[in-house]
């Protein structure tokens, strides 16, 4: 697997979360179509491709909800940062779980 096929796998796996506001259901199509483009990645021994490319999307995603929540006015502002931290606790779960799933079927780094 070539530098340019990783790219565009990477995309494929980090794309979904972009467009959709990291999903909510891990049923949904984009989280499997996410979880294979990973296992994937892992499987073809580009872990860390896949590590940098969540990392850097998670990062872009925590930028992304701190602008929407800061441009809440003050009577809203409590409320809408606890929705998006408790949003923000269920993504990683979820993030953290596809993880664990790839060290566990390909094996630690």
């Amino acid at each position: 697997m070539g530098a340019p096929d990783l790219v565009g796998l990477l995309g494929a796996v980090t794309g979904p979360l972009r467009r959709q506001r990291l999903p909510r259901n891990i049923a949904s199509h984009a989280s499997l179509v996410a979880c294979r483009h990973s296992y994937n990645l892992v499987l073809h021994k580009h872990g860390e491709l896949l590590y940098n490319g969540v990392c850097d999307t998670v990062a872009a995603h925590l930028h992304e909800e701190r602008t929407k929540v800061c441009a809440q006015p003050d009577e809203l502002l409590l409320a809408a940062l606890r929705q998006t931290f408790e949003r923000h606790v269920v993504n990683m779960r979820m993030i953290r779980d596809i993880l664990m799933y790839m060290v566990r079927a390909c094996g630690a780094p």
